[in-house]
């Protein structure tokens, strides 16, 4: 009854409080520029895969309240695509690419605008604050006109949630499938992924996270970073994507710079545009990461909102400078266990090549 209820919400708020003493402690804070929590939960509490254990979702105040509204209310449709990453994986990039195949290679584009990040959309609007996604409620984005004759055939959005707590009604790759809408996964190597979402982590205030490579690997590690394990992430996904293989296109970064073009053709493909060789070339020419960040400068010139270093520097392979040899035998590891349990699973480690176009 609700006296059971009462007991269990008592333990995991106690849970979360404790884990939120401990980070604090490594100098990796929970809490946002106000020291408050949302008001219809624990902070920042979002689930994890396995064993019911749960970490907290650090500055961001994703509720889950929310999540859960967009579980039950909004529905996936034919004209929808969805970019699904663990963050610091080629999310921008994506969008990007997404975005032109839908307008066309000339089209005046804005990633984060143009595909909003679902749960932190609504989790903005219900919590009056500002972030990189623009606000949009529950009841907005479920009320959105779907296409027409007059406005562009498609939508994207993107998400960082796990394929497990996915925010759309149904949940996950099979209810993606059975609407007809189509996900994209962008899987990127962890030693480059955990190097970026330390500068990431540190470029954001409310993170309060002020440590450095030392402290932020053994955090990440153990998956106690935003979006929580990135091994965890994506052995979901790519078990989504093996069953789901018609709605879940999987993405490798490390295959984008290496030939950006013929990815930009399977993503075509995938969400059902025919862009002539002529449109692959320009689109491709748009997504270097010179003229990425070129764009996102003039932008930001009159944005509202402006996130530091949001495109920092676009390589693979940065993390040689940065790793200890027992760095590596601990991510080794680490990857060696997700390859076991993905199998057909590969993991590029880079080359410090820059994502620019290819002759």
């Amino acid at each position: 009854g609700r006296e059971e209820e009462r007991h269990e919400r008592d333990e995991k708020h106690g849970a979360v409080d404790e884990l939120c003493q401990t980070l604090s402690s490594q100098k990796y804070c929970l809490t946002d520029e106000r020291g408050d929590r949302p008001r219809d939960g624990p902070p920042f509490w979002l689930p994890t895969s396995r064993g019911g254990r749960h970490w907290a979702h650090p500055a961001f105040r994703l509720r889950p309240s929310i999540s859960a509204a967009l579980r039950k209310r909004f529905e996936l449709n034919p004209c929808d695509i969805v970019i699904a990453t663990y963050p610091k994986c080629g999310t921008t990039w994506m969008q990007q690419i997404v975005l032109l195949l839908i307008h066309g290679p000339d089209a005046k584009v804005n990633p984060m605008r143009d595909a909003p990040w679902l749960e932190m959309s609504c989790s903005s609007a219900a919590n009056g604050c500002q972030s990189s996604s623009p606000p949009i409620s529950v009841d907005e984005l479920c009320s959105y006109a779907l296409p027409s004759t007059e406005r562009p055939s498609q939508r994207c959005w993107k998400t960082h949630a796990p394929a497990h707590a996915t925010p759309w009604r149904g949940g996950g790759a099979a209810a993606a499938a059975a609407s007809g809408a189509r996900i994209i996964v962008v899987f990127r190597n962890s030693k480059d992924t955990a190097v970026s979402m330390l500068h990431h982590t540190r470029n954001i205030p409310p993170f309060g996270f002020t440590g450095g490579w030392e402290e932020f690997s053994m955090l990440f590690r153990e998956g106690r970073v935003e979006s929580n394990s990135y091994w965890d992430w994506y052995e979901g996904w790519w078990r989504a994507a093996q069953e789901h293989s018609e709605a879940v296109l999987w993405v490798v970064f490390e295959d984008m710079l290496a030939d950006l073009p013929r990815e930009v053709k399977r993503i075509a493909h995938h969400i059902g545009t025919e862009p002539s060789a002529a449109q692959v070339a320009a689109i491709s020419a748009r997504c270097t990461f010179s003229s990425m960040r070129a764009e996102s400068a003039d932008r930001d010139k009159t944005a509202k909102f402006v996130k530091k270093d949001h495109l920092r520097v676009g390589q693979a392979g940065g993390w040689r400078k940065v790793f200890s040899s027992e760095d590596c035998a601990a991510f080794d590891e680490k990857n060696a266990q997700l390859l076991r349990a993905c199998e057909g699973l590969r993991m590029e480690q880079g080359s410090n090549k820059l994502f620019e176009a290819r002759s």
